[in-house]
């Protein structure tokens, strides 16, 4: 599950270019983010993905919840 979830997070690099050439266009000092969790509970859910990845027990769901919030926390 950790692999899905850090596939999906967007390099520093890349966010700091995108927010430099966002910068130009106006003086606003905030940066809103959405992360949509769908694409992401939809791998997990898969039937494909391996018995030890999907989400049935509760062991994973605390591993579902940790992984949302370092998702998250990754661009504070």
């Amino acid at each position: 599950m950790d692999v899905i979830f850090n596939s999906h997070k967007v390099k520093y690099v890349t966010l700091t270019e995108l927010i430099e050439d966002g910068a130009s266009l106006n003086d606003s000092k905030e940066v809103n983010f959405y992360i949509n969790l769908e694409p992401l509970l939809r791998k997990i859910s898969r039937y494909e993905i391996e018995e030890s990845i999907r989400i049935n027990r509760i062991t994973n769901g605390y591993e579902l919840m940790s992984n949302i919030l370092n998702l998250v926390a990754h661009y504070r």
